[in-house]
């Protein structure tokens, strides 16, 4: 729960800045059934807006910005650009579990 809730907290604000409009007559109402009308609303809006901020396209559209995955592919290939194959080799030596010398034709540190 909660996986995809950056998009409806970073994008949020500038919606609701656009739409306030909507609610500038509602502190004028007096009438207790039109206040609980309003409050309804606003949290069926505001319920509606996380959904929709929370989505897929909308993940799709701003994940580049928000995640830029690419950032680090961009990193990861530049750095290897440089590496030799000694460097390879000890990069895959590290990420493997260790094997005991004794004995061993597979041994990774010899």
């Amino acid at each position: 729960f909660g996986k995809h809730t950056l998009y409806p907290c970073l994008l949020h604000f500038s919606i609701v800045l656009s739409c306030r409009h909507w609610w500038d007559g509602a502190a004028e109402v007096r009438s207790l059934p039109m206040v609980g009308l309003i409050w309804i609303s606003v949290f069926a809006w505001s319920l509606a807006l996380t959904v929709v901020l929370a989505s897929w396209p909308v993940r799709y559209a701003f994940g580049i910005f928000y995640e830029p995955r690419w950032v680090e592919s961009f990193y990861l290939n530049s750095k290897l650009k440089g590496e030799t194959d000694d460097d390879r080799r000890t990069l895959e030596r590290s990420n493997t579990a260790p094997v005991p010398c004794k004995d061993s034709p597979t041994c990774a540190r010899c």
